[in-house]
């Protein structure tokens, strides 16, 4: 076995039994996770029409719509980890695009 395997193998194992001395800290981390993606998912739902009661269109809903969407596109797709954050960042840059393409009025 070569010395950075064991050498992570070992980093595995520290981490290991520090959270397990640390069960409760790690509830929380894994709970507060979970907060977190759900008001993030809550507050994307919620944007648009948040954008409409500020008085901007249609096609200005849309436009944002699209750049977040491309956004978290781009970013899903940069460091290509595996096949599947591939595809789901393919799929959130296509949607951004006809997004965008609706908010210009192309559809």
């Amino acid at each position: 076995m070569s010395d950075p395997f064991i050498a992570a193998q070992r980093k595995r194992k520290r981490w290991t039994k520090w959270w397990r001395k640390h069960i409760v800290l790690a509830n929380v981390v894994v709970i507060g996770s979970l907060i977190v993606l759900y008001l993030i998912v809550f507050a994307i739902d919620q944007v648009p029409g948040w954008l409409v009661r500020l008085g901007v269109g249609p096609s200005g809903v849309a436009l944002v719509a699209g750049t977040i969407s491309c956004g978290f596109g781009v970013v899903g797709m940069l460091p290509p980890r595996n096949v599947a954050s591939v595809l789901a960042g393919a799929l959130c840059l296509m949607g951004g695009i006809v997004a965008l393409a609706r908010g210009f009025g192309l559809f």
